[in-house]
This record gives structure tokens, C-alpha cells and sequence, in this order.
């Protein structure tokens, strides 16, 4: 029997390790990587995550001749998994805990026949077969970030893991190990740290940070910057943070080539007091944006020698004394100053500046604008498209206002719909079913009637949509007027008031896509109901009540004046994954043809509507059902009746063209009935010749 056992043994080793060696690379390869000066303990503990990704390692890899660099990427991701796929943690303490959202590939069966590879997992990108991205933003992970993504530090270049709430990291030593690591995205997430962690500094390679609403508070420690040599995008905003005996961020952080840099809605801890120095410092500063953050004294001289700053947006921050000229040394082109204790008058200088965006208005200021900045004012990217001030500055000057009248676009904190607070993230889950939706205060331009909010719109109501023209509603895919449903609030610059809508639900972006508003990241261009680019300001999660989600013909609509759509993406992705794999299908034009059965019943006078207890339209409560379950079959399942679906609801869609042009349908009917005159023609002369 032994002999018979080291033969099999011998055999299985000529195909590729077995399953005993690739355990002992595992267990050799966490002795060998030091975290904070000592080895993981323990890690293969029964019941540990490290242990069920081992033994899937194990079976998936024995005897399949597989590269140690391939078997310990696999490790790596299996961790990711098994320790944040419906796991608890420090933050996340609940009866239930729902798995990933999306978990192609990650969820398959390990065995070696059904296993995938792990680079056409959801959210994994590779290069010669190494990792080399992970996006996973949007995807309800909960539990714990393993440490053992170090092991993917070679070839690792992104990670993004936005918008997962209750996601939770404590241990960061990992840090150590990413040695190409470029962009890193956790914002809107539990990640804890009491003050900036040092390690932070050992990231040489990273170029974007973004750490903004988590629980990394306290301490802005100095020495965290110190490394990140090639740092220049910084968003830290929505955290609590204590100064101590500082008066600004650390000279560590405002010294680099930072070009664009976002704290807004910083909260001090220790009645420290956080000055603006600071900006005149930044050798490249190209964006500030620091809203509802608590600065002592106002915009000082020195901001001058900021010369790249184009962007600068200080609201409801506090600040006292006048606006000083020396921004006419910037680059300056987009302003935000409104809800402020400015005073004095607006600097004649700055007049000689090319504005984009200007908005001045609840602060003391007085005077009036020079017929420089009022001349200005237009609709096209090259003219200023928003000035806002107190209404006694904007009046009794001309401009070139495209709606008549004074100089200003707006006046006053409510003409020009002044954000009135920030609404800080919920600590626990809304009521009610929140998957497509915007809320009801959100506002529509309805033909002949104006600006109308969400919750007052009906079926038949004639709606503006994203070419300018008016379509009717023809359906609520979701109308409830009691649920209580979590929002994106996304505020863009020149519009003030913020477009709120659910996480799944599509907006339109530069180049015409339609995507999640999840993936959504401020600086991001969002489309205007002129047609014109608006950058994203800032992105907040509010709970709001109400929910409603009208369906236009074309399947978009302008709401707050930003073009959306009037569909969702089910994986948080643009377009449709099936089994990992992407298809060139969007999710825009697959929601919209799928849609197509309801538009034709509408065009033929089929008008009523009913909905679940949660207020979803039945028209679409049973696809989105199908639709789910549809993603969460095999490769083979998912295209076989995807396929044929499409054809179906292509052909509708044909149909549903032809009922929307009749002069085609007339041409269409006319050209059938001389085609078969004709054959009946030939068919008269061939039998009369016979005769």
C-alpha cells in the first residue's frame, strides 16, 4: 500500500504540485511575509478564512502544473472573498449580512473542471496572468480587508473598493508590500484608523488616495507623508480629524506636487483651529474644494501664489474679511464662495479674469459686479454660465443674462438653491425597496407647466429629456410615497441643487454613457440639460422619503438639470458581465429594448398600472426578478436565454419604430402592396401568355 501511495504520489507530481506541496507554499509563503515586524500566526486556524482559501487553492491547482505566482494570486483573491463575502465585523454587527452583490467567477465551484480563471473574475483585471486591478466598488462587502493582498504586491496597480459601507480594515502593514500600487479608492467605506496610519508612507508608487467618509480620524499625522513621493490627487473629506498644534494640513502633504485636494465637511475634534495659508503653498494646485469645513479668518493674500489654481469652492465655511485681489495671479476660472461672513466689495481686478462659474451670494458683501464680469455671462463653455450673488449686487447692472434682466444667472442663497446642510451617511440600512429611484424632491421641467418635483408627477405629464424635447411619461418603474430609501446626492458645479437618486440607478457622463451613479467620483463630468460638462462637487449618501422612477419613450430625462436615464445596472457596471465576462451590451440599450413590450401596450392605449407593496411597477418587478436570477447562472444558462430574449424584444423594438413613424409604416405598407400588384401583374401576363 505504501508503495502503491508514492507511486500515485510521484504520478501527481509530474502533472504539477500536489495538493500537500501547494498547502506548504501557502503556509512557507505567510512565514516569509512579515506585517509590523512579525509573521501572521496561525493563519490556516479551523474556520479561518486563510484556511478555506488554501484547501480551494489546493483543489483547484493539484496537479495542473500551475506556476507558484499563479497559485498565490489565486490565494489572495480567495481571501478577499471568503473574508468579506457576507462576514461580520467590528462595525457590522447584524442579525444578517448580505453577500457581494456581484460575485461572478469568485463564486463558482473550485473544482478543476467548473473553476474559472480568476482574471475574468467580476472587477479583476490581469496581465500575464497576474493580477494587476481589483474593483469591487459598489458590491456590499462587509467583513474584513485580509492583510493577504500582499501578496499580489508585485503587480498590483489598483484597488477600488468605493462605496461598500460596512467594510471594514484595521491592519494596513499590507501597505509594506504594494509596490506599484497607483490608485487606491476606499472612500465611503468602515475602514478605522486612530489618525493617519505611518505605514501610509511606504506606498512609493500610489498616485490618487481617496480615504473620504471613513473612520480614519484622529491624528493628521506628519510622518504618514512623508513617502508617496508621486501623490497628487487627495480626497480626505467627510472625516474627523484633530490639529493639535497645527494650524493647517501637514506641510508633509501641502508640499507635494498636490493638483487637486478635497476636504470637505472636516470635522475638528480637539478645538483646533484650521487656517487657508496652507493653499498659497501648493506649488500646483489646479482644484480646492473644502465646503462645510470650519476655517479661523478668511482667504488670505497668499492664495496669489497659487498661480495653477483653477477651481476653488470654500461654502458655508466660516470665513470672515474681504476676497482678495491677488486671485488675479491664479489661473482662477471656477468659483464657490456663497454662505460665508465675506465682506467688503468684490475686486474690480478680478473682473479682467475668463469666469466659468461664479457664485458669491449670502455673505455681507456689498457694491455691485462690473460691467466686465456681467459681460460675460452666457450659455456656451467659453462664457461664464453661473453667477450668483446677493440680489442688491446683481441688480441695476446689464449683462448678457440669456434670461433677461440683471447681470446674475441667480440671487440669494434660495434663488440660486444654496445647499441648506450636509446630511451625513445613515448608520443603518433604509426602509423599503431603494434599487431605481429618485427622490421626491427631486425636480423636472413638465411642458407648459415648469419646474415640477418628482413627487407631484403623473402619467401623461410631458416631461424635458435629454435632446431638450418633451416626451410623456408613460410609466412609474417605482412610485412610493412612504418608503424611506437611501440616495447618492451628487452636487455639480453651476447647479445647486444636487441631483439625488439610487446607487444603481444610470446617469449620463461625458462621451454619452450611461453608468451607476455608485461609480460616480467627484471631478467626474456629469451632462447638463444644455448639453454643456459639469464636474461633480461633492457625493454624499442621504436617506430621503419618497421614491419614484418615471419612464420616458426615449429612456432618459433631465432631473435638477442633469441628463439621467431612466434605467439601472444591475452589477454596478456600464455594461452586461455574464460569468465574468464582458459583453458589448449596455445595460442602457438592453433595459430600454427590454422595456419595449410596455411602450407598445402604451402607444396602443394600454395605460393602467399596478404595483407591488413597495411601490415597484409590476411591468418591471418581475424582469428585474428574472434579471437577477439570470446573472447568477453558468455561462452556457445566462447566454442561451439572453440571446433569444434579445431577438425577441429586438423585434418589438421594430415594431414599436414603425407604430412611432407613420410615414414609414405608410411607405413600408405602400411598397408591399405594388410589390405584390406587381407579382400579381407578372403572375396575369405569365398565364394569359400560357393560353
Amino acid at each position: 500500500m505504501k508503495v502503491l501511495a508514492l507511486f500515485t504520489l510521484l504520478i501527481a507530481s509530474a502533472n504539477g504540485q500536489t495538493k500537500e506541496t501547494i498547502r506548504t507554499l501557502l503556509r512557507n509563503t505567510h512565514q516569509d511575509s512579515m506585517y509590523d515586524g512579525q509573521v501572521i500566526k496561525q493563519p490556516f486556524a479551523p474556520g479561518s478564512y486563510q484556511l478555506a482559501a488554501r484547501e480551494e487553492a489546493a483543489t483547484r491547482y493539484a496537479s495542473t502544473g500551475a506556476s507558484n505566482d499563479v497559485i498565490k494570486n489565486y490565494y489572495a483573491l480567495r481571501c478577499i472573498y471568503e473574508s468579506t463575502n457576507g462576514k461580520s465585523n467590528p462595525r457590522a454587527q447584524f442579525d444578517e449580512i448580505p453577500n457581494w452583490k456581484v460575485a461572478t467567477g469568485w463564486s463558482d465551484d473550485v473544482s478543476v473542471d467548473t473553476a474559472s480563471d480568476y482574471c475574468t473574475w467580476h472587477g479583476i483585471t490581469c496581465e500575464n496572468s497576474l493580477v494587476t486591478g481589483i474593483k469591487l466598488n459598489n458590491n456590499t462587502l462587509y467583513g474584513t480587508w485580509p492583510v493577504e493582498v500582499a501578496f499580489l504586491g508585485e503587480t498590483l496597480e489598483s484597488i477600488d473598493l468605493y462605496y461598500n459601507y460596512f467594510h471594514y480594515c484595521e491592519n494596513y502593514q499590507w501597505f509594506k508590500s504594494m509596490k506599484v500600487l497607483n490608485y487606491l479608492f476606499f472612500g465611503t467605506t468602515s475602514w478605522d484608523s486612530n489618525g493617519i496610519p505611518s505605514v501610509l508612507k511606504l506606498l512609493d508608487s500610489i498616485f490618487e488616495l481617496d480615504f473620504s467618509n471613513t473612520f480614519w480620524r484622529g491624528y493628521l499625522n506628519p510622518d504618514a507623508w512623508t513617502g508617496t513621493p508621486n501623490l497628487y490627487y487627495v480626497d480626505m473629506g467627510n472625516n474627523f480629524y484633530s490639529f493639535l498644534s497645527l494650524t493647517s494640513i501637514p506641510e508633509s502633504l501641502y508640499s507635494k506636487n498636490i493638483i487637486r485636494l478635497f476636504m470637505d465637511n472636516i470635522k475638528i475634534t480637539d478645538n483646533g483651529q484650521l487656517n487657508l495659508d496652507f493653499v498659497g503653498k501648493m506649488p500646483i494646485i489646479l482644484e480646492f474644494w473644502a465646503d462645510f469645513t470650519k476655517f479661523t479668518g478668511g482667504i488670505p493674500a497668499s492664495i496669489g501664489e497659487a498661480g495653477s489654481l483653477k477651481s476653488l469652492s470654500l461654502t458655508y465655511c466660516g470665513l470672515t474679511g474681504a476676497i482678495p485681489a491677488t486671485l488675479v495671479n491664479t489661473d482662477i476660472e471656477r468659483m464657490w464662495l456663497f454662505a460665508n461672513k465675506l465682506t467688503g466689495s468684490f475686486p474690480s481686478v478680478l473682473a479682467t479674469k475668463k469666469w466659468k462659474y461664479l457664485f458669491i451670494e449670502e455673505n455681507d458683501i456689498t457694491g455691485s459686479f462690473s460691467t466686465g464680469i456681467c459681460s460675460q455671462v452666457g450659455t456656451t463653455d467659453d462664457t461664464l454660465q453661473g453667477l450668483g450673488a446677493d440680489c442688491e449686487i446683481c441688480t441695476g447692472v446689464s449683462g448678457n443674462n440669456p434670461t433677461g434682466g440683471d447681470c446674475c444667472t441667480c440671487c440669494g442663497g434660495d434663488g440660486c438653491g444654496n445647499l441648506e446642510e450636509v446630511t451625513p451617511a445613515p448608520t443603518a440600512a433604509p426602509t423599503g425597496f431603494g434599487g431605481f429611484c429618485f427622490s421626491g424632491d427631486s425636480e423636472v421641467d413638465v411642458e407648459n407647466t415648469g419646474l415640477v418635483k418628482m413627487a407631484d408627477l403623473a402619467i401623461g405629464d410631458a416631461v424635458k429629456v435629454a435632446d431638450n424635447t418633451f416626451e410623456p411619461v408613460y410609466s412609474f418603474g417605482h412610485k412610493s410615497a412612504d418608503a424611506s430609501s437611501e440616495f447618492l446626492q451628487i452636487a455639480t458645479e453651476g447647479n445647486r441643487k444636487a441631483l439625488e437618486l439610487s446607487k444603481d440607478h444610470m446617469v449620463v457622463i461625458e462621451g454619452g454613457r450611461n453608468v451607476p451613479a455608485s461609480s460616480i467620483k467627484r471631478g467626474d463630468k456629469l451632462v447638463s440639460s444644455s448639453g454643456e460638462l459639469v464636474a461633480v462637487k461633492t457625493i454624499r449618501t442621504v436617506v430621503r422619503q419618497g421614491a419614484y422612477a418615471p419612464f420616458t419613450a426615449s429612456g432618459s430625462i433631465i432631473v435638477n438639470d442633469v441628463v439621467a436615464s431612466n434605467y439601472i445596472a444591475f452589477q454596478g457596471a456600464e455594461y452586461l458581465k455574464v460569468s465574468g465576462v464582458e459583453t458589448p451590451f449596455s445595460y442602457q440599450w438592453l433595459a430600454h429594448i427590454f422595456n419595449s413590450v410596455h411602450r407598445v401596450a402604451y402607444k396602443m392605449g394600454v395605460t393602467g398600472e399596478t404595483y407591488t407593496a413597495g411601490g415597484v411597477s409590476q411591468w418591471v418587478n418581475l424582469p428585474n426578478q428574472a434579471g437577477t436570477w439570470l446573472l447568477e447562472q453558468n455561462f452556457v444558462i445566462a447566454l442561451g436565454l439572453l440571446i433569444p430574449s434579445i431577438a425577441f424584444f429586438g423585434f418589438v423594438s421594430i415594431i414599436e419604430a414603425l407604430l412611432n413613424s407613420p410615414m414609414t409604416v405608410a411607405t413600408v405598407v405602400v411598397g408591399a402592396v405594388s410589390v405584390m400588384a406587381a407579382r400579381r401583374s407578372v403572375s396575369v401576363k405569365m398565364t394569359a401568355n400560357k393560353v
